[in-house]
């Protein structure tokens, strides 16, 4: 995988293909290698750059004392749109990186040509359109994966976010690579639910995002 330089870290990312740019973003405990078997459908229409968020894939681990947000993850998705692409993109995001997908847009409109967002955790819009029961059922479960993680409970905390999600007995049948892979990435999927909860995004910027969505 190539790599960039980024806030003096190498971050990697996925280059494949040739066309129009299409820049991805992966859903949190994920990678680039979340969208390979995409990459190889669409090799022959498009380019897709695909980066290891920060703390995800080969892209080393936020180590500052203040928490990790999505514009951390934004500056990092920018760095790589004005390094590798040639112009404007489309720009793709799920879950987690659809939230950052968002700050992204926000932060450099002349950067993104569409945006395709895919379930994004941009978890504050919600008290803000009026959803706070939903709001505070998805805090109590990040708060509880925070508070699991900081004290080194890994099979515990990432077990019941995974059965939360998937339905009681899916961290059972999940097989021991997948499980190694889930476990080995507990801190940075608590930093991504910290980023989560603190993201500034409002309802006002969506309203003033002009690119087609």
């Amino acid at each position: 995988m190539p790599t960039l330089d980024h806030a003096g870290r190498s971050a990697h990312y996925l280059d494949s293909g040739q066309g129009a740019e299409v820049v991805l973003l992966h859903a949190g405990a994920s990678s680039s290698r979340q969208w390979r078997k995409l990459s190889e459908g669409l090799r022959g229409d498009y380019r897709l750059l695909a980066p290891d968020l920060i703390g995800f894939g080969q892209t080393p681990a936020w180590q500052q004392e203040r928490e990790l947000t999505h514009d951390d993850q934004a500056a990092l998705v920018l760095t790589l749109m004005k390094a590798a692409a040639r112009g404007p993109v489309d720009l793709v995001g799920h879950s987690y990186g659809g939230a950052t997908a968002l700050r992204a847009v926000i932060a450099a409109p002349e950067l993104v040509r569409c945006l395709v967002l895919i379930e994004p955790s941009a978890m504050p819009l919600l008290p803000q359109a009026g959803e706070q029961a939903f709001f505070d059922d998805y805090e109590r479960v990040a708060r509880r994966f925070i508070r699991a993680a900081d004290a080194g409970r890994d099979e515990e905390t990432m077990s019941f976010f995974i059965d939360h999600r998937n339905g009681t007995g899916t961290w059972a049948s999940t097989g021991d690579e997948r499980r190694a892979r889930l476990l080995s990435v507990t801190r940075e999927t608590a930093d991504a639910f910290r980023s989560n909860l603190n993201n500034p995004t409002t309802l006002a910027d969506c309203a003033a995002t002009e690119a087609p969505t």
